[in-house]
């Protein structure tokens, strides 16, 4: 079902605050994931690196001029571009996924608590509260009513 201009979305309730620590957790776990991932493709590029000049040495014993050397420094230039890519790819994942998703876990999801165990505080005096009012009302319109 498509929303018209103007319309806003109903609230989930499936996402309520019970959930949400299962979403921490779920996050806690893609943390960790993306941690392995990264270390992955840190050693990825090392290797590649590695491997590139591996490659350039092999070029030089070929010599240059010849077609096995010059495709040895084009495979391993193009390997050591892949590298480098690959370690870019590594830092622009930690700084957009795992440093603010743990941040998130670590500092916003605890503020995120603590202020709903504020708002349930603060309800729960709230309707005890207005229970009471309910309470002496009824009560001085009963008092009232046998007065007469």
């Amino acid at each position: 079902m498509m929303m018209t201009e103007g319309e806003k979305a109903a609230p989930d309730p499936s996402l309520d605050f019970g959930s949400a620590f299962d979403f921490r957790h779920s996050c806690k776990s893609l943390i960790k994931h993306v941690k392995q991932y990264e270390e992955a493709g840190r050693a990825f590029s090392l290797q590649g690196h590695a491997f590139a000049q591996d490659l350039l040495k092999q070029a030089e014993k070929f010599g240059f001029k010849t077609h096995l050397g010059a495709s040895l420094v084009l495979f391993g230039d193009t390997i050591s571009r892949v590298a480098e890519l690959q370690a870019q790819l590594m830092h622009e994942i930690s700084a957009n996924v795992e440093v603010p998703l743990s941040n998130f876990v670590d500092y916003d999801f605890s503020e995120l608590a603590e202020s709903n165990k504020k708002h349930e505080k603060a309800k729960t005096d709230y309707d005890w509260s207005q229970d009471k009012m309910l309470r002496k009302k009824h009560d001085s319109n009963w008092i009232a009513e046998s007065e007469h």
